[in-house]
């Protein structure tokens, strides 16, 4: 399984409202979409010696995010139903 960060646009089932949020997307071996975490990403680091090149490669990812399509819930469920 592989993943990345990608925008994902949710939209709100009562107004109709839309957002945008960057999440770790994660990919089946077809590399469909399959799910995204809940939250949205943080910027964090676990280097236990504050080594800040940690924090640049994942801005580094998630601006690579934007360059990417946007993803809907959608795409989700349709990877979903594809799978045998």
């Amino acid at each position: 399984m592989s993943w990345n960060y990608r925008v994902i646009e949710f939209v709100c089932p009562m107004s109709n409202e839309t957002w945008q949020a960057i999440h770790e997307v994660f990919y089946d071996e077809h590399g469909m979409p399959e799910s995204y975490g809940e939250d949205p990403a943080s910027v964090t680091s676990s280097d236990s010696n504050g080594n800040q090149a940690d924090l640049g490669w994942v801005l580094d990812k998630m601006r690579e995010a934007l360059d990417k399509p946007v993803l809907v819930e959608r795409d989700f469920v349709i990877a979903e139903a594809m799978k045998p």
